[in-house]
């Protein structure tokens, strides 16, 4: 279910619920761009909608895919996992660094 609400809010219908992006530009004289705003909303939604009808409503084309036991693809992703969690407890060094890599551009 989490993987349909993504989907859903990606659609960009959920930003634009309402109407009130919409009509703060109009407001503002940005026809322009909430016009461009919508469009991409409807685009986003095909192309969101599509990929949900095919994952939850279209029948399975050909065969699952094998199981993999590779062992080198296993310790890539565990990893690529341990860094993940490494780097979201503590990402105030990244910070940090980053800060003092582009404090010269101040």
């Amino acid at each position: 279910m989490d993987k349909l609400q993504t989907l859903w809010h990606s659609t960009g219908l959920f930003h634009m619920s309402g109407g009130q992006l919409v009509m703060l530009l109009v407001c503002l004289g940005l026809l322009w761009l909430a016009i461009l705003g919508v469009l991409c909303a409807v685009v986003g939604c095909f192309y969101y909608l599509r990929v949900i009808k095919v994952m939850y409503f279209d029948e399975p084309v050909g065969e699952a895919m094998p199981r993999s036991n590779d062992r080198v693809l296993g310790v890539v992703l565990g990893v690529n996992a341990l860094a993940l969690l490494a780097l979201g407890l503590a990402w105030n060094p990244i910070m940090v660094w980053c800060q003092q890599a582009f404090a010269h551009l101040a």
